[in-house]
């Protein structure tokens, strides 16, 4: 399960200004601060681990040959675990994915993906933008209009209350697990 789940996977790479303490860097130093060595980190985007659709896609239940086993009652956790295993086997310093994609699953299986990820000894990029439970249902746009598989809304049409509220929902449960994501990433496919 872990490795199909993989192979759908993408990989990103982050490089880094490496850590080097102001005081300890000399005046001729200073003038060439713009020349640190960067340092090469690599990541692993498997996005949408904080939704259970990612796993059981409920509308398309058959699309992933390898769900087909997986998709009995009680079985969703230890897929989430395998996955997780599977993605630190392959030793990435960093994970992506995003806050939930729906405020009716609320920030649980996000703060969950955070501690997942530090427990394997990696750093989380979060991804933060907008999803369909920040828009009101009139404004979808249907694939066959959108283009994208999956729908689309046009971005001027959020309603930022309801965003506003998402967001501070998964912060807030964030805090309460004495979680934190390490970097952020704000807006992902806004062209949709």
């Amino acid at each position: 399960m872990a490795v199909s789940s993989l192979l759908y996977s993408r990989l990103f790479v982050f490089a880094c200004l490496s850590a080097i303490p102001a005081a300890s860097i000399s005046a001729h130093a200073q003038d060439s601060f713009d020349h640190r060595e960067t340092r090469l980190e690599i990541g692993m985007d498997r996005s949408n681990m904080a939704t259970e659709w990612t796993l059981a896609p409920p509308s398309e239940p058959d699309i992933y040959p390898f769900n087909a086993p997986y998709n009995g009652a009680g079985v969703f956790e230890a897929r989430r675990i395998a996955v997780f295993d599977g993605i630190a086997r392959m030793h990435p310093q960093w994970f992506r994915d995003g806050f939930g994609n729906d405020a009716a699953e609320g920030p649980g299986l996000f703060v969950d993906t955070v501690t997942q990820i530090h427990k394997r000894g990696m750093k989380m990029l979060a991804t933060i933008g907008p999803t369909g439970s920040d828009f009101d249902p009139k404004y979808f746009i249907s694939p066959a209009v959108s283009g994208c598989q999956w729908g689309a809304y046009p971005l001027s049409k959020i309603d930022l209350a309801l965003y506003s509220k998402r967001i501070r929902e998964h912060f807030e449960a964030l805090r309460k697990a004495g979680e934190q994501v390490d970097a952020f990433e704000l807006g992902n496919e806004l062209d949709l």
